[in-house]
């Protein structure tokens, strides 16, 4: 039998791949824990961005989308009566309008307080909110029409008008984000009054164009006024959301951001306005021990003087 003289070359032959497949299992190691490392430095918060207010552009983005999916559910009823009519009765929307009302309600909660479970379908999330709400806006406008038909009084125009208000607050919202300031990153007053005046177009065109003949000028007042605490809302949650809230927020999750707005009314918002009063009371005791120190010294530098 031929044995070959050097033994090594059949250690080597045998080793070599084996040394390869190792360094290279190394290397997808490595290059996987490279790109973890590389998606989470990726991830920048709304606190990192420079221009925070363009988050709340793209909420305000959103916030449009959803209300034109009412207003156009408004213009279905109000140029095609029996068409809208009849869907409205093979539906059975008289019954399951709260269905579809208890369905988006869920959808929002689950959307804002979900989000670390159902970040990868937030956008599904956001389809189905606007189908749902769409659905649930067309079947209040049956229900407010019918709910009182026996005495003669048909309400379901209120659902219509609030319909082209809220689409009039968002373009309001989406034009007072894009105000830039030095000294904060989004203006409340702004805001307010860009939100308010479009109100007041909305309700002039509603009012010119479409005649209701029980519907008086302090009727309109009302639903302004109404308006006008949704408004003030907005603007001071966009603020809290841009100053006390943009460490939680990832800039990609402006879907997130918009389902928030449906719940900070009662939680977050209300939270940070005591920590607010909290940090306003502070800065007046401090200011308070500043100028009651500042003579005391004052008179001290005088005594030594003489």
């Amino acid at each position: 039998m031929a044995v070959p003289n050097d033994m090594n070359t059949i250690t080597e032959s045998k080793l070599t791949p084996n040394d390869d497949n190792s360094q290279s299992f190394s290397e997808s190691l490595h290059s996987d824990s490279e790109s973890e490392a590389s998606e989470e430095s990726v991830k920048k918060f709304v606190s990192d961005m420079k221009s925070r207010n363009l988050f709340l552009t793209k909420i305000a983005g959103l916030m449009i989308f959803y209300n034109f999916c009412m207003v156009a559910m408004a213009l279905f009823i109000i140029f095609d009566m029996i068409r809208a009519k009849m869907l409205y009765r093979s539906m059975d929307l008289k019954a399951t309008v709260w269905v579809f009302f208890v369905f988006a309600l869920i959808v929002k909660f689950a959307g804002s307080f979900g989000n670390k479970y159902l970040s990868k379908i937030q956008g599904f999330l956001f389809i189905a909110d606007c189908v749902l709400s769409a659905f649930a806006f067309f079947g209040f406008y049956w229900y407010f029409e019918t709910v009182n038909a026996n005495s003669y009084e048909y309400n379901g125009h209120y659902v219509i008008i609030c319909g082209f208000v809220l689409l009039s607050t968002s373009f309001g919202f989406l034009f007072s984000t894009l105000i830039k300031l030095k000294k904060t990153h989004y203006s409340m007053l702004a805001g307010i009054i860009m939100m308010t005046v479009f109100n007041i177009i909305a309700l002039s065109i509603v009012k010119g164009v479409w005649k209701i003949h029980n519907m008086q000028f302090y009727k309109y007042f009302l639903i302004w006024m109404w308006f006008l605490f949704l408004n003030i809302y907005i603007a001071i949650n966009s603020k809290y959301l841009l100053e006390n809230r943009a460490g939680r927020f990832l800039e990609k999750e402006t879907i997130h951001g918009f389902f928030t707005y449906s719940t900070d009314w009662f939680s977050f918002f209300w939270i940070d306005m005591f920590k607010s009063f909290k940090k306003k009371k502070g800065k007046k005791k401090n200011k308070k021990r500043k100028s009651k120190k500042k003579p005391k010294s004052q008179n001290s530098e005088s005594i030594e003087m003489e």
